[in-house]
């Protein structure tokens, strides 16, 4: 199974991401931004990947 996990941390920011190409289309995604959220949802729904996101800090756009 190919699969990556990422963590960043800045002085603004603290990201968590999980990324499994085979997977089902599953998501669990929380970066504070609604339009973000609906949208990775929606790209990892038809792209049948699992996607995890966890966003944390200074999200001003």
């Amino acid at each position: 199974m190919r699969k990556a996990t990422i963590h960043r941390s800045t002085h603004e920011t603290d990201i968590d991401v999980r990324f499994v190409i085979e997977g089902t289309g599953t998501s669990d995604i929380d970066t504070s931004v609604a339009f973000l959220n609906h949208v990775l949802d929606s790209f990892t729904r038809h792209g049948r990947f699992n996607l995890a996101i966890h966003a944390a800090g200074d999200v001003e756009v």
